[in-house]
Order: C-alpha cells, then structure tokens, then sequence
C-alpha cells in the first residue's frame, strides 16, 4: 500500500475543507450511494451510539482513504481530525436525510 506524502495530505485536506456536506450527501443519494462514512477501519461518527449499529447494518460503510494508515507528521493529523469531523457531519445528515423518505 502506498502511504501518502505530507503533499498528498495538504492536498486531501484542501480538498475536503471545500466540500458541502448537504451536497455530497444529495448527490450520494441521487446515484443511489447511502453508505456512511467510516474512519480508522470501521468507526462511524456523528451518530448516536444507539444508532450505530442499526445505520451500519443499514446502510453499510466506506473508509475514508488514509484514516487507517499511521503516519508521523503533522499534515497526517490534521488530516485524520479534519476527516474525522467531515464524517460526522455527514453520516448525521445522511442519517436524518434517510429517515425522513
């Protein structure tokens, strides 16, 4: 597996900094893609612990690439805590967004 640079992580984090949680999730549900997103190897934020599961078991999950990965540096920190916190906002408004269909 290749393990990012410090220049793929500063990429990834501008990447994801300036996208819209609503509009990944409307565009997700359109082409038909309801999984949540997962960190590290299957750890789901942004849901209330009573909902985990039921949602996981659900909907399924996707890794965010590079959240599993151990890299010593500060752009790989940043980019787990930045991932980390996309994927809480958007696994609730998925979840809110599913459960009102």
């Amino acid at each position: 597996m290749n393990t990012p640079g410090n220049g793929d992580f500063a990429t990834a984090i501008d990447s994801l900094r300036h996208l819209n949680v609503r509009r990944e999730v409307r565009h997700a549900i359109a082409r038909g893609d309801t999984r949540l997103l997962a960190i590290d190897v299957a750890r789901i934020p942004g849901l209330p612990d009573s909902s985990v599961v039921t949602a996981r078991d659900r909907l399924g999950f996707r890794t965010i690439p590079w959240t599993s990965d151990v890299v010593a540096g500060g752009e790989w920190e940043r980019w787990q805590v930045l991932a980390a916190a996309f994927a809480a906002r958007y696994n609730a408004y998925l979840w809110r967004t599913i459960n009102q269909q």
